[in-house]
């Protein structure tokens, strides 16, 4: 069995990041743009495919069934949990509530 021992202090280099930060020209410039047109240039599909096929890699070597994900299952997932941090409710039952009390015209 293997040991775990202190040992020295590591020293790290940490570079500086010098690369231009906040939203770039490209996304700053889609106003005349569709939801999701703005939406695939925050998620692309290659990135998509590969938390899908991440994700369903994960599972398999989990041993346990499941269902495999699929990426208009990925789309509507990231869909929702992007528009429930644009329009708070006081709870996730709301989300899913028919009242017109909770939900705009």
């Amino acid at each position: 069995m293997t040991r775990w021992e202190k040992r020295g202090k590591i020293q790290k280099t940490i570079p500086n990041f010098d690369s231009e930060t906040g939203p770039s020209d490209e996304i700053m410039n889609m106003d005349d743009q569709s939801p999701v047109a703005i939406f695939l240039a925050l998620f692309s599909v290659q990135l998509m495919e590969s938390i899908v096929f991440q994700s369903n890699l994960y599972a398999t070597q989990s041993g346990k069934n499941f269902s495999p994900l699929t990426l208009e299952e990925l789309i509507l997932f990231l869909a929702i949990n992007l528009t429930m941090g644009v329009k708070r409710l006081p709870s996730y039952r709301d989300y899913w509530s028919t009242s017109d009390i909770l939900h705009d015209p």
